[in-house]
């Protein structure tokens, strides 16, 4: 995604000549206000420093090495790549840098499109997980992902910057093809609608798993069970006999609070629990598959997984829901050249819309680290190994 949309859209290309030249954008043509510079560096600023948190943490700890945490982690460098151009593109606009503005033409929608395309295979990452649990624990790899997102980011960026690579453009030119973005946002509109659907699809399916696996929870609270030992019983000097250890384990008393009308009931089980030892009704009528899902059968899903695909789906669907703003503002500006109509209310908008999306860069680390306590875990840990480090080579340094 660049600047150069409202360009195109406010008649700064030759509309005079050749067809060819009609759809190529200038990208030093373009101008920004002081306001636009001073916010675009500010979120340059912070989205570069929280990205590289994210994707430092997740790579340094043991304890995010899951496919779900390698996703984000995928995010938050494609984010830092999205940053970089940004301040590419400030370079060629303010300081008119030729080389610097032959990196942002080859580099123009390749680092969109990877991301969306990385939010979309976490999307299905998340579904998997919780519609086929068991194949997936089987099946699915901190390798395999890797991979997987090594292989379809090459190919995402090697079709989008085959018209250099095949001669048919030169990014010594220093332009934007109109018709290279149009097709790209087609693409990036397709992989946008494919993502809304599974978002809504997790969120049907975590909700019926949910109800499956708790269909009564707020009507019937959980059972206490308190094990307590006996103060008459002393442990006598010889510990090492079989007998006494077997008298102490079972010299137990068993507390169980059960609910009964808003009034919990506490039952005292006696020492020695009998095989053939029967319950109170009350505790018979106890609906245990309330609390240990995975018992008669039913479906086994990890929570932890079900809780990370909820909070995925809450978190990412609001970025979805403001691509198509972009894409479709990308497309009317193609049409509106194409047809050759007046498109400054586009480019106008396009402007604003630039802006604007440049916050998902603050927008998708936060989310992640405020939903994710396995993150806020691993970055402790990080920030003590770290500091213990720091003290080591001090201590070094001055012996």
């Amino acid at each position: 995604m660049n600047e150069t949309n409202s360009t195109a859209a406010n008649g700064d290309v030759g509309l005079g000549s050749s067809a060819p030249n009609y759809f190529d954008v200038p990208i030093m043509a373009l101008s920004l206000t002081v306001a636009q510079i001073v916010f675009r560096l500010c979120v340059v600023g912070v989205g570069m420093v929280l990205n590289c948190l994210v994707f430092l943490v997740v790579s340094c700890s043991r304890q995010l090495r899951y496919p779900r945490h390698i996703f984000w982690a995928a995010v938050s460098l494609v984010d830092c790549l999205f940053l970089t151009q940004c301040v590419l593109e400030l370079a060629v606009i303010v300081n008119h840098d030729r080389l610097a503005c032959r990196f942002n033409v080859f580099l123009a929608f390749t680092d969109y499109s990877i991301l969306l395309l990385f939010l979309s295979l976490a999307a299905l990452d998340r579904y998997l997980a919780i519609a086929f649990y068991e194949r997936y624990k089987r099946s699915v790899t901190n390798l395999g992902v890797v991979l997987l997102l090594l292989s379809t980011s090459t190919l995402t960026f090697a079709v989008i910057t085959s018209p250099f690579w095949t001669g048919s453009r030169s990014v010594n030119s220093c332009t934007i093809n109109l018709s290279q973005m149009h097709w790209v946002f087609i693409w990036n509109s397709i992989l946008g609608t494919v993502c809304v659907v599974l978002h809504v699809t997790i969120f049907v399916k975590s909700r019926a798993i949910i109800r499956q696996h708790f269909p009564n929870r707020r009507q019937q609270p959980p059972i206490t069970l308190r094990f307590v030992n006996h103060s008459s019983v002393h442990p006598p000097a010889d510990l090492n006999s079989a007998n006494v250890r077997g008298d102490l384990m079972t010299a137990r008393g068993v507390s169980v609070t059960l609910p009964q009308e808003n009034n919990p009931r506490r039952l005292k089980v006696s020492d020695k629990i009998e095989d053939d030892c029967q319950l109170p009704p009350s505790f018979d009528r106890v609906d245990t598959n309330c609390f240990f899902p995975w018992m008669q059968g039913r479906s086994k899903v990890s929570r932890l997984e079900l809780q990370t695909t909820i909070n995925m789906s809450i978190n990412v669907l609001p970025f979805w829901l403001c691509t198509f703003p972009i894409s479709c503002t990308s497309i009317a500006i193609y049409w509106c050249v194409q047809l050759r109509g007046d498109c400054a209310i586009l480019g106008l908008i396009m402007s604003y819309l630039r802006d604007a999306f440049l916050l998902h860069t603050i927008y998708n680390p936060v989310m992640y680290m405020c939903s994710s306590s396995e993150f806020w875990r691993a970055l402790r840990h990080f920030a003590w190994k770290v500091k213990n480090r720091c003290v080591c080579r001090a201590d070094v340094n001055a012996n």
